[in-house]
């Protein structure tokens, strides 16, 4: 009952079976065990993301990238939840940092580039409709 990983693990497979309440309240008891671990903060915001709750999701990404500044999937994920808030600006510059700390890293098999050149076709976009 005491290990923020176990509960961040629960919570992660219950999202992988759609049981999207009880994994928000596992990775919820991971952070109240826990505490600031960025992952979790992750996990937590996939969670969100799937129960289509797109504010909150923006925060758990959010809160991860304060947690962990130099996580390039923390940055990746939180672009993505901004992206689909219409956020579009904002997500890119998660995005281009999120790939920049991923490919410093290595081995990074992300599909960030092309979430980076979706993002700038929405812009494109928008800035073309824009009077």
């Amino acid at each position: 009952p005491d290990s923020g990983g176990v509960w961040r693990s629960l919570g992660t497979a219950l999202r992988q079976v759609d049981e999207l309440s009880a994994s928000l309240e596992a990775l919820d008891r991971s952070i109240a065990v826990q505490g600031g671990h960025a992952a979790t903060h992750v996990e937590r915001g996939l969670t969100l993301v799937a129960m289509e709750r797109g504010d909150e999701a923006v925060e758990a990404f959010g809160e991860a990238t304060r947690l962990a500044p130099d996580s390039a999937t923390a940055h990746c994920e939180l672009g993505r939840a901004l992206q689909r808030a219409g956020r579009l600006d904002e997500a890119l510059v998660a995005l281009r940092r999120g790939h920049e700390l991923g490919q410093a890293a290595g081995r990074w098999t992300n599909p960030s580039a092309q979430w980076i050149a979706e993002c700038e076709a929405l812009i494109r976009q928008r800035d073309a409709i824009r009077p």
